[in-house]
């Protein structure tokens, strides 16, 4: 029997990023009576994959699924077995592949979990721009620090980098110019993503698959990218297949005594 296959990969990106992602491959093995089919996950945090097979004398095997979800840093995970229908007939397939980082069906995660303000110890920055802004966070649960270019970023929560961009310079008022943003998106334990936009140039301190704690130095704010002055675009979210589902957080402010959602157009210290 001749073995043919077809991959066909349409990729998933997060709405800042410009370079395509390649975590994911395809790739199968013959077995008796059919075919195995594999996902490799390089990435430093799950990948969810939604696979269509186009099947020509062959059927998939039990435990049909819609979207798996591939663990870290995985060379080989069984996707699913093709079997053959009749052994006398060629047998076939090609397979449709989307996938975004972590896991696109989550919905729970640590709702009361402390973040910690993204600047340094003793600094005062204000929040011009809230959840659901008006101005450009309508329907969007993302935070906007007025700072100068160059002010020291530190890690909200540790996690794992998975996703860093910094090679940017360019900037404007419309949101065509998203495609310059430079940033870096952090992988938390709760399956949460948190997304620091419009560093400097050059304005990463870690690179992907750093571990980072809380309160470690990641970056530089900066002013590339979408946007109308020097700030910091801070966001926590779920993933979607095709979008992300962003969240409030809470930031320990009073001596690290109490946690609150920030509010728009409020400073706020970090003494902690």
């Amino acid at each position: 029997m001749k073995r043919m296959m077809l991959v066909l990969l349409s990729l998933l990106f997060f709405s800042t990023q410009s370079r395509t992602q390649s975590d994911v491959t395809l790739s199968s093995e013959n077995k008796e009576g059919g075919f195995i089919l594999f996902a490799r996950n390089d990435a430093y945090c799950p990948m969810s994959v939604a696979v269509t097979v186009q099947l020509e004398n062959l059927q998939q095997g039990d435990g049909k699924q819609d979207l798996y979800v591939v663990p870290a840093r995985t060379e080989k995970f069984r996707l699913m077995d093709l079997n053959v229908i009749d052994p006398k007939k060629k047998a076939k397939f090609g397979t449709r592949v989307k996938y975004n980082r972590g896991n696109t069906n989550q919905h729970t995660y640590e709702e009361g979990h402390a973040y910690q303000l993204p600047f340094e110890r003793g600094k005062n920055f204000m929040v011009f721009q809230g959840y659901n802004g008006e101005a450009s966070h309508r329907g969007i649960n993302a935070l906007d620090f007025t700072m100068p270019e160059g002010t020291e970023i530190f890690a909200a929560r540790g996690g794992t980098v998975i996703s860093v961009e910094a090679g940017n310079s360019r900037s404007c008022p419309e949101e065509e110019c998203k495609k310059y943003n430079n940033y870096i998106v952090i992988y938390h334990s709760d399956g949460t993503m948190a997304e620091y936009t419009h560093l400097r140039k050059e304005g990463a301190l870690v690179k992907v698959g750093d571990v980072v704690k809380t309160g470690d130095r990641i970056g530089y704010s900066g002013n590339t990218g979408w946007t109308t002055g020097p700030h910091l675009h801070f966001v926590c979210f779920l993933p979607r297949m095709d979008s992300r589902e962003t969240i409030q957080t809470k930031f320990l402010v009073d001596d690290g005594m109490r946690a609150v959602l920030l509010e728009e157009k409020s400073s706020y210290s970090r003494s902690n």
